[in-house]
């Protein structure tokens, strides 16, 4: 006898439920990408501050380190609006979007996480990939299968992700090294299954497929098929 379907607003709590799990996983990242983007601006506030002091005043110095902290600020601005959109993604609708480059920015965004836990995370990608969906949505789907392989992949594990177009389809694949002892750990595999679980419907919802294969101590693939989309002009 099959599962009962979920009513859309069970639905839409599964969502919220994964949102709130994979913000929480990604605190130290976010948190590591904040302040990355604020040593530049306190560097050019304390050079400005040296040459304030400087007599006689240098112009020219402190019209150059004035720029260099506009420039940071700027940039700042830009990596605050990354988290903003990751803390609370915009609801849009399906639109065509570049596959490669967001998960270039999800790995980007995650490499610290890798680093700290030993495992090698590597991006096999096209220039581009344009798929049609939901921004958010594809986002969430990334930052949840890449925390969950960093987390399981163990000291020395590795993360492979590759994107590869078809002819009308743009297939997505994690693969990690999980070892057998993530695979025996009951909490770890119910976690897993709900964030499949959500994932799939996520990517139903964009008119594409979830398979899932592993054995215990062999690794774990995660393979997702979307649509593809012509660049938008």
């Amino acid at each position: 006898m099959s599962a009962p379907e979920e009513s859309p607003l069970e639905e839409a709590l599964l969502e919220q439920a994964l949102h709130a799990q994979v913000l929480l996983r990604c605190r130290r990242a976010l948190l590591h990408e904040i302040r990355n983007g604020l040593q530049p601006l306190h560097a050019g506030l304390e050079a400005i501050n040296r040459v304030v002091a400087m007599t006689p005043f240098p112009v020219d110095k402190a019209q150059r380190y004035l720029q260099i902290v506009r420039q940071a600020s700027a940039a700042q601005e830009i990596a605050l609006e990354r988290a903003i959109e990751r803390v609370a993604p915009e609801n849009v609708n399906e639109q065509a979007l570049d596959l490669a480059a967001l998960l270039r920015e999800v790995t980007r965004f995650l490499n610290s996480d890798a680093a700290v836990a030993g495992v090698r995370m590597q991006l096999d990608a096209p220039t581009t990939a344009f798929v049609r969906g939901r921004a958010h949505h594809l986002r969430l789907i990334a930052l949840c299968l890449t925390t969950d392989a960093i987390d399981h992949a163990g000291a020395d594990g590795q993360l492979a992700i590759s994107i590869h177009p078809l002819e009308s389809r743009v297939l997505l694949q994690f693969s990690d090294t999980r070892p057998l002892s993530a695979a025996s750990d009951a909490s770890a595999r119910n976690l897993e299954q709900f964030h499949l679980q959500v994932i799939r419907k996520l990517v139903a919802r964009m008119e594409g497929e979830t398979d899932s294969m592993g054995e215990p101590g062999a690794g774990h693939n995660v393979v997702i098929t979307l649509p593809a989309a012509a660049p938008t002009p």
